[in-house]
């Protein structure tokens, strides 16, 4: 799980050093960390309590208390995203050809962390498990509730960036390019055979 986190905090400092826009659920927290006065990665924190909030408002008396354990990985997430853009800091970030590739770079690295992070099976992310509140109460498929959330969070994460930077900051093509291709990646690991049986062989 710990690897899933970090994989997947790297491929986020990736995509904001590439400055083509940040993943769906990465563009509200980076875009507001400023503002706020705080780090990307306590911005990232303070977005996952928002949404433990709102699982906790929506299921009521029906949330089990164990899932507050979601907050660490959370909290090692806005950590490790804080670390390993210090990491990546010096590395030069002019040119197109170069931000695409770091674009490129951070989609296969969000792909393979969230791989991991599903195959660990452990604690959801916050995010992940609010979509799930939200469609076991609803009764609307998971993946429907994610693309709805997802939809809402680069609008406002937009909305924010032109009124805050009078343009738009990490919402862009990366973004868009995350949305479609982080899953396509997930499904490429999942299906691979002998990745899955080297991983089987480990978590034994």
């Amino acid at each position: 799980m710990l690897l899933g986190l970090f994989i997947s905090a790297f491929g986020a400092s990736v995509a904001i050093k590439a400055r083509l826009g940040t993943s769906p659920v990465a563009c509200c927290p980076v875009v507001y960390a400023a503002p706020l006065g705080v780090s990307v990665g306590m911005s990232m924190f303070l977005f996952n309590v928002i949404f433990l909030l709102a699982q906790i408002a929506i299921e009521r008396r029906e949330f089990p208390p164990f899932r507050l354990l979601q907050l660490i990985p959370a909290m090692l997430f806005g950590s490790l995203t804080d670390l390993t853009t210090i990491l990546i800091g010096p590395l030069p970030s002019e040119g197109i050809p170069l931000r695409t590739a770091y674009c490129a770079v951070s989609i296969l690295m969000v792909g393979l962390g969230v791989y991991l992070l599903l195959r660990a099976n452990l604690l959801m992310m916050c995010t992940e498990a609010f979509d799930a509140s939200v469609s076991r109460k609803t009764g609307v498929e998971y993946g429907v509730i994610k693309i709805i959330k997802d939809v809402l969070l680069v609008c406002i994460a937009a909305a924010g960036s032109l009124i805050i930077d009078r343009r738009l900051v990490h919402v862009g093509v990366g973004t868009a390019a995350a949305a479609v291709f982080v899953g396509m990646v997930v499904r490429f690991l999942k299906r691979d055979a002998r990745l899955n049986g080297w991983l089987d062989k480990v978590l034994e």
